[in-house]
């Protein structure tokens, strides 16, 4: 019988692809690494990347994920040029970014929010009632004493002389995002970027990190700042006004989970103010970018894992200090989007089931959506 070349052809290639499947799945554990995922971007993003890789690799070994920063502006860049695969951004991108590149998908990740805390002997033992214009006029230097803030605003403060105002020196998500808040009121020129230039005032002191900021406002009987959710114990947050509902609110999970619509269909949507009744207004979303034209199924179904496994709120919250999305519109929008991209088709798919089925001997596809 006489075998033409492009059944042959077909054949070597056909036995290849299995001899390569069964290769990978009896290789021991301590096998190389057979699948590299790089992600890039947002510094805000970078430390939940971090754990994230560490605690996937943990589970399958036969990846290897590599993080970097750079800033969110890079993430997109590098996502939508296929430099890398999964591009970090701690900010929606801007339309004329999303026109130039229709392949570029944005999944919403985790979220964010920002609590103000004061040291327990500034009103104690009620705490405080801020608005966004009266947090403004001690963050933008313009009010510098308990006594002149009593008399600017009509309110009643227990502590007394000058407001001293602790503030991050490093290049923060957490500065982004109350920036971004306070731009909404009157008064505000500093910006919203991960770095603020604060006022060089003898009351305002530039620390290092959630836990720089903390500690400096627990040992002040003065002091105030501002910090992420899982920051608040040993301090005293203040209930926001929120303008979207007419609420003085505290800053908790539950409250800042409200301000993620149920039925939230643009990732892009602003959840600062939310209307939502019980909702903290200062809240926002953090992303990761794929390119459709590139993305393949590894990095796919590590996002995947991001959005299931990885909204462990013990990681996401207590340890890097951020917001996980489990059970909110943005989890069911993120799962419906990763689920809409097909990825490119190559051996690469092959190989990805043999990795996991080598991790777990029973191949059984995890349920995300529980």
């Amino acid at each position: 019988m006489r075998i033409n070349k492009s059944s042959l052809a077909l054949g070597l290639i056909l036995g290849l692809i299995f001899g390569c499947f069964l290769g990978w799945y009896f290789t021991p554990r301590g096998s190389p690494v057979l699948f590299r995922i790089s992600t890039s971007g947002s510094t805000t993003i970078h430390p939940l990347s971090t754990l994230w890789a560490e605690k996937y690799t943990e589970e399958f070994p036969s990846v290897q994920i590599q993080v970097s920063a750079g800033g969110s502006g890079l993430g997109q860049t590098q996502a939508a040029e296929g430099i890398v695969d999964i591009g970090a951004s701690s900010s929606y991108p801007e339309p004329e970014f999303l026109e130039a590149n229709p392949s570029v998908r944005t999944i919403p990740v985790a979220a964010d929010a920002i609590a103000i805390i004061t040291n327990n002997a500034v009103n104690d033992p009620s705490g405080m009632n801020l608005t966004r214009n009266q947090v403004i006029s001690i963050f933008n230097g313009s009010i510098t004493t308990w006594e002149t803030f009593e008399t600017r605003w009509g309110v009643t403060i227990a502590a007394t002389g000058s407001i001293e105002v602790y503030v991050r020196a490093d290049a923060s998500g957490t500065t982004a995002t109350f920036g971004k808040w306070l731009e909404g009121g009157i008064g505000w020129s500093l910006g919203h970027g991960e770095s603020i230039s604060w006022p060089g005032q003898p009351n305002v002191h530039a620390v290092d990190g959630n836990a720089g900021v903390k500690s400096g406002v627990q040992s002040d009987s003065n002091g105030i700042g501002y910090v992420g959710l899982a920051h608040q114990e040993g301090v005293t947050p203040a209930a926001i006004y929120n303008e979207g509902n007419g609420e003085w609110v505290l800053p908790s999970s539950e409250s800042a989970k409200l301000a993620i619509p149920a039925d939230l269909a643009d990732p892009g949507l602003q959840l600062m103010a939310s209307s939502t009744p019980g909702a903290y207004p200062v809240v926002r979303l953090l992303f990761y970018l794929v390119n459709t034209h590139f993305i393949r199924e590894a990095p796919l179904t590590f996002i995947r894992w991001c959005l299931s496994t990885g909204q462990n709120s013990t990681w996401i919250q207590d340890i890097v200090g951020y917001l996980d999305i489990w059970d909110t519109g943005a989890q069911s929008l993120a799962l419906t989007i990763v689920d809409s991209i097909t990825p490119i088709s190559g051996l690469v798919s092959i190989f990805h089931l043999a990795v996991v089925l080598r991790s777990s001997l029973v191949w059984k596809l995890p349920d995300y959506r529980h």
